[in-house]
């Protein structure tokens, strides 16, 4: 996953759902309107993110970047439920 790119990475399809959604929408534009709970929700998606890129360009194990798509959907099933 992490030697090139590619549109459909069905380990992803989490990721994609969720930036797409109207759940992300509203966070967004609650956040931006000064929404502390939302901000807070901006902030660990970011963190996650941060964390996954990381892992991905220093070749991280496979394993590992798995752990950490994992530890994104986690994040946001109860949002996407």
């Amino acid at each position: 996953m992490n030697d090139e790119w590619k549109d459909n990475v069905p380990e992803l399809d989490g990721m994609d759902r969720w930036f797409t959604s109207s759940v992300w929408n509203n966070i967004c534009k609650h956040a931006a309107g000064g929404d502390d709970d939302s901000m807070k929700v901006m902030e660990s998606v970011r963190s996650h993110l941060s964390s996954l890129i990381f892992h991905m360009n220093n070749n991280s194990s496979r394993s590992r970047i798995d752990y950490e798509i994992k530890l994104f959907d986690d994040l946001i099933k109860d949002y996407m439920e």
